[in-house]
C-alpha cells in the first residue's frame, strides 16, 4: 500500500464521514478557529522533528511508496498526514464535546415513539393531571 492509500483509506474516508454526519456543527467559528490554530500548531511541531529524523537517517520514505517528491527531506505524503490527523482528531473531539442527539446531525426524524411508550419523545408534551 501507498502513503497515498494509507492516508486515503484510514484518515481521509473516516474524515469525510464524519463532516458529513456533522456538517452543520462544524460550520461555526469556534470550530474553524480551533481547526486552523491547532492543525498549524501541528504542523509547526512536526516539520522540524521529521526534517532531523529524516537528515539523520532515523526516519526515511521509500520511493515506491510516496510520490516521489521531498520537501524540506520530507514527502508531502508526511505533511498530509500530518494535517489529515489533527483534523480527524479535533473533529472527532469536537464532535465528543458537542455531543447531541445525534439523529438531529442526519435528519433523521424523531416524531415515533414506540407503542404505548410512557417515555415521552423529544419535544413532546407531557399532559399531567394535578391532583389536590
Amino acid at each position: 500500500m501507498t502513503y497515498a492509500g494509507f492516508l486515503l483509506l484510514f484518515l481521509l474516508l473516516p474524515l469525510a464521514i464524519l463532516v458529513a454526519i456533522l456538517r452543520k456543527r462544524l460550520l461555526n467559528r469556534r470550530y474553524l478557529t480551533v481547526i486552523s490554530v491547532l492543525t498549524l500548531v501541528a504542523l509547526l511541531y512536526m516539520a522540524p522533528w521529521d526534517h532531523f529524523a529524516a537528515i539523520w537517517g532515523l526516519w526515511s520514505w521509500t520511493n515506491d511508496h510516496t510520490w516521489g517528491v521531498r520537501w524540506w527531506s520530507i514527502p508531502p505524503e508526511e505533511y498530509l498526514f500530518c494535517v489529515l490527523e489533527a483534523l480527524l482528531a479535533i473533529t472527532l473531539t469536537y464532535a465528543v464535546v458537542t455531543k447531541k442527539d445525534i439523529r438531529s446531525d442526519l435528519n433523521i426524524a424523531n416524531s415515533t415513539k414506540p407503542y404505548n411508550s410512557p417515555v415521552p419523545m423529544k419535544d413532546e408534551k407531557v399532559d399531567r393531571e394535578v391532583k389536590s
